[in-house]
């Protein structure tokens, strides 16, 4: 079992601002160094599991809050940081973002297995075209028309000069 410590700090920073405490005042409360806890934090010190423990008691979270989702083999590896990005996401973003998961699981992680995304949608593994836009007939790929640009790179190919009409 492997442990992602990077998250594990990141999830200690995250839950110290959302109480409000500065560094400085949760490492008081726990009873370590101001350092050692940046440090923790930025994931360049492994806690001990004493002061794990003590940083939970001195935000008031049990030490689950920390630490699920922080086993890099485990199911929920990741799902907090997931779900706060998809928490930021317009509707049409999540769309996007679930059209890319479906081409990845049937492309990288699992061409041949079930795939738990598409079961809703009545599928029980993606179509072969694996095309998010199956899925999305509405949604778009192609970025709205920009303006022309003036092309006066000599590395771009130049526009034929035509003479005017008389």
């Amino acid at each position: 079992m492997k442990i992602d410590y990077n998250l594990l700090g990141r999830r200690i920073a995250r839950l110290r601002k959302e109480r409000r405490l500065t560094q400085d005042k949760l490492s008081e409360k726990a009873e370590i160094s101001n350092n050692y806890l940046s440090n923790i934090e930025n994931g360049r010190s492994i806690p001990s599991l004493e002061t794990l423990v003590r940083l939970c008691e001195a935000m008031e979270v049990t030490p689950d809050t920390v630490l699920m989702g922080t086993v890099t083999d485990g199911k929920q590896y990741m799902n907090d940081d997931i779900q706060q990005l998809l928490a930021q996401c317009t509707p049409q973003e999540k769309r996007y973002v679930i059209g890319i998961l479906k081409v990845f699981w049937r492309s990288v992680a699992a061409p041949n297995r079930f795939c738990p995304l598409v079961e809703g949608a009545g599928y029980s593994r993606l179509p072969p075209e694996g095309d998010f836009l199956t899925f999305f007939p509405g949604a778009s790929l192609t970025a709205p028309p920009q303006p022309e640009l003036e092309r006066t790179s000599p590395f771009l190919p130049q526009k034929s000069q035509k003479p005017d009409p008389p």
